[in-house]
């Protein structure tokens, strides 16, 4: 997982974002608007979506749901809205994480990879097993099996939390020093 698109209007962030995550070997494409963003993914789609809500042509939230409709990455929310009821709506409609401004150089960065880490077991498209009559796929964190395009099992994938401190200190295996925690915004 390499290429981040990032939809966020305010100017500043947005640099200071791509600055972040192209110093972490990241490449990172900017969008402004919602429809900049749609367009954006539509001509090639990214491996990690940063999503602010607060954009100037569509709520975040309604984008989310459009998106979740056509494509399956990873999609960071990115917004100033802390109240609780904002972060379990923006999961809800198929964020996988959600991160509330101002945020740390620190925290980006570990999201960026956890979710880069993570996405690779089951957001690759086409990802599973297939025959004639029985498919099983992974999908939003469920093994699906289905049988003539009706799926009939559904089971939750488990994930190990107690793992979760040894992929931020040193996610994917791969070494990598991060900052001292100082805010972005």
């Amino acid at each position: 997982m390499n290429q981040i698109l990032v939809i966020e209007d305010d100017r500043f962030l947005q640099r200071s974002i791509k600055q972040v995550l192209e110093m972490r070997g990241f490449t990172v494409r900017l969008s402004s608007t919602a429809s900049e963003g749609f367009l954006a993914i539509a001509e090639a789609a990214p491996d990690l979506l940063i999503l602010d809500l607060g954009l100037p042509d569509e709520d975040g939230i309604s984008l989310c749901k459009r998106i979740r409709q056509k494509w399956r990455f990873p999609i960071v929310i990115l917004s100033s809205r802390s109240d609780l009821t904002d972060k379990v709506i923006g999961l809800e409609v198929g964020a996988d994480d959600y991160l509330t401004k101002p945020f740390s150089r620190t925290e980006l960065l570990s999201r960026a990879w956890g979710q880069a880490d993570y996405a690779g077991s089951y957001y690759k498209a086409g990802a599973g097993l297939k025959t004639q009559s029985v498919q099983v796929a992974v999908v939003r964190r469920k093994v699906e099996i289905s049988q003539h395009g009706v799926v009939i099992v559904k089971h939750p994938i488990k994930h190990d939390r107690s793992k979760e401190h040894g992929a931020l200190a040193n996610p994917g295996g791969r070494p990598r020093r991060i900052n001292a925690a100082q805010p972005i915004v």
